[in-house]
């Protein structure tokens, strides 16, 4: 499964894998091969660190009872913080102790720049789910505390972080969403309300207009290209942008993110076509 990109670069490039705990080589300045492709990434690493969030939505099953979000989180951290192979940089973090249990996950690790220097990279992982029964899940009062906190994480990523990744579900366009859903009388999905009342854009979109700092959207949910895009350009136009034209299966989503902050991490210009 491919993604389709808002914003098209030119030019390839990578950067050196720095340890957290091994003095960095000398600087080498990356050579680009187009200024808009310099400019972007001199503009994501000119701050004294790079802030990454990954939200996951909460990943029902519907009409199945299965939640997964959180097995799909545990999944990420694994992968994150594995050692680095030749090409990758979704790799080698290393987790943070902050001693706030209300706070996001916290990962860290140090890269190379456009300047050649070695640039810290903090990321923060959240997940929706209390657990992997979704009726449990409605009748235990830490879900509301935990989807809250999901979505908090999401809006204030929004506002204050450089890159923000959702893996949920699209809600055909009623997202992004990090609750339990609206249920038919048949225990299906409420689409219908998800698609007339779009409960999860306006806080949302709100928090597109308000934000200054982002520099990459990822939205890895079903068609999220056709639910989202316009109203993500109208709202911050310019924005780059990671989107599915497609519905992704669970494992889609997780591998997509993945290659998608790879490709940030490693500065990579190239064009991913649809």
């Amino acid at each position: 499964m491919k993604i389709w990109v808002a914003a098209v670069f030119l030019g390839v490039t990578a950067a050196l894998t720095v340890g957290l705990f091994l003095a960095p080589p000398k600087p080498v300045p990356v050579v680009w091969a187009h200024p808009a492709c310099r400019n972007f990434y001199t503009r994501m690493f000119g701050k004294p660190s790079l802030e990454v969030r990954i939200v996951f939505g909460y990943k029902d099953a519907r009409p199945a009872r299965f939640v997964a979000d959180r097995y799909e989180m545990a999944l990420l951290l694994q992968r994150l913080t594995a050692p680095c192979a030749a090409g990758r940089e979704d790799c080698g973090f290393r987790w943070v102790f902050r001693g706030d249990a209300d706070e996001p996950e916290q990962y860290s690790k140090m890269v190379r720049g456009p300047d050649g220097n070695p640039h810290r990279v903090n990321l923060r992982v959240q997940q929706s789910s209390s657990g992997a029964d979704d009726l449990t899940n409605r009748a235990n009062p830490f879900q509301k505390w935990q989807s809250e906190a999901a979505r908090t994480a999401f809006l204030e990523g929004i506002r204050t972080a450089d890159v923000v990744f959702y893996d949920g579900h699209s809600r055909l366009g009623g997202g992004p969403d990090f609750t339990p859903p609206r249920l038919t009388s048949d225990d299906h999905v409420d689409y219908a309300h998800y698609q007339s009342r779009q409960p999860g854009l306006a806080n949302f979109l709100q928090a597109l207009k308000e934000s200054s700092r982002l520099s990459v959207l990822g939205l890895f949910s079903c068609s999220s290209t056709q639910h989202f895009a316009k109203k993500i350009e109208r709202s911050r136009p310019g924005l780059r942008l990671f989107a599915s034209e497609k519905s992704l299966y669970f494992s889609e989503a997780l591998d997509e993110a993945l290659g998608a902050l790879n490709e940030l991490l490693r500065m990579n210009c190239a064009v991913m076509s649809p």
